[in-house]
């Protein structure tokens, strides 16, 4: 046989070997129990993103508001609002490179440049706005029923902002590198922050006083707090995943989550958590008996951000722009507390 020939056959074979293996990649699967994870349909924000805005959009954050019927893209031109039965976009909010967070009442903050802003999500309305941040904050969170906003920045400083009576300032004591992530624990009226430093820092909310430093050993990337504000979750780059009470602090349990860098993790309910990695997978992990119950392999890109929709079986999932809207089957509904 031509040894041209041979080498175009094996080229061939190898080629149809691949499609194989990558169409095998996005395919939802589970170790214990199939069909957890089905995907309902895409949301591409391109379709709704002016050229002269972006020519590609990129997600900074998504969030979610079942009692407003509403969910947000943040991108690198605008917040997307859109409704969240229909996927119907309802409005654009002024954004550009905004990272931000979305309440369950419906109110989105957007940090822009030194700059932070607070809207209604469902009207539109700007409710308010607060100028000298000194830099862009990487991360956002309200608390104390949304009467204040807490932001990280790169530097490791957090700030804390109360949006009725314009009151602002720098916290003492920050983080020794960027603050990645920032959650409220409401049953301790304290906030937590998590930096590239590896460490934990509890913040009360009334006084912005620091009270309580933890470490991991590796960067931090991101947190969750469960339903029911008992537990939350932090994330390394490291791919390992832990879980604490979030009145003790005391640390609950552990595992490897994933073989790359941890990018998003959210809980579902209190006792299931979802994570996506660099490994190009999203998996579903049952924390109460602390193993992998479900898993969608990516094909060619990863997945940066999720956003469980409360009171539903809805999961979104940002893989660079298109969203994706999954439903998630429990495998046992009744533990999920």
């Amino acid at each position: 046989m031509n040894s041209r020939r041979l080498v175009v056959i094996v080229t061939s074979i190898l080629g149809v070997w691949a499609i194989a293996f990558c169409l095998s990649q996005s395919e939802a699967t589970d170790p214990g129990n199939n069909g957890v994870f089905v995907q309902k349909s895409v949301v591409r924000l391109n379709d709704f993103l002016d050229v002269e805005d972006t020519p590609n959009s990129k997600v900074y954050f998504l969030g979610a508001s079942t009692s407003n019927g509403i969910w947000v893209a943040g991108t690198n031109s605008h917040a997307l609002v859109f409704d969240l039965k229909t996927n119907r976009l309802l409005r654009k909010l002024p954004s550009q490179m905004a990272h931000g967070v979305l309440t369950a009442t419906g109110l989105v903050a957007l940090a822009n440049n030194d700059e932070l802003w607070v809207f209604d999500g469902k009207s539109g309305e700007r409710k308010a706005y607060l100028k000298g941040t000194g830099e862009a904050p990487l991360c956002v969170a309200f608390a104390d029923e949304n009467r204040k906003l807490f932001y990280g920045l790169h530097t490791g400083s957090i700030g804390k902002w109360e949006a009725k009576s314009g009151a602002h300032r720098v916290l003492a004591e920050g983080h020794k590198a960027a603050v990645w992530d920032i959650a409220e624990l409401p049953l301790t009226g304290e906030i937590v922050s998590v930096g590239e430093d590896g460490l934990l820092k509890f913040w009360e909310v009334s006084s912005g006083k620091l009270v309580s430093t933890l470490g991991e050993g590796a960067p931090i990337w991101g947190v969750t707090v469960s339903g029911d504000k008992k537990v939350f979750a932090t994330s390394t780059k490291e791919g390992i995943i832990s879980w604490r009470d979030a009145q003790t602090r005391k640390k609950l349990g552990h595992l490897r989550a994933h073989h790359g860098r941890i990018l998003a993790i959210a809980f579902v309910g209190n006792r299931y958590l979802i994570s996506a990695s660099t490994d190009r997978t999203v998996r579903l992990w049952d924390l109460k008996m602390n193993k992998e119950v479900a898993r969608i392999k990516k094909r060619i890109i990863w997945v940066q951000h999720i956003c469980v929709v409360p009171a539903s079986n809805l999961v979104f999932l940002d893989a660079i722009g298109d969203i994706e809207v999954w439903e998630l089957n429990l495998p046992n509904k009744k533990g999920n507390r």
